[in-house]
């Protein structure tokens, strides 16, 4: 029998006492991982630095390409 995937549930019991152990465990076995929230989790500091710095996630619209255009 496998065991369920590790998952961010801020709502987990001691989860706002204490996060650490939980993102622990996400970086372990779930690195990236996207939450029944709608959003992605990152716990490795590579793929943060990844992400980070690549322009499809960028908030600078000077990095997106053809912004321009498609701003018009």
């Amino acid at each position: 029998m496998s065991e369920a995937p590790v998952t961010y549930d801020p709502r987990s019991p001691g989860f706002l006492a204490d996060p650490y152990p939980h993102y622990a465990e996400l970086r372990e076995h779930n690195p990236v991982h996207r939450t029944r929230f709608g959003f992605v989790i990152l716990t490795r500091h590579a793929d943060l630095r990844a992400a980070y710095d690549s322009a499809e996630l960028s908030r600078n619209t000077r990095l997106w390409e053809g912004f321009e255009g498609w701003r018009r």
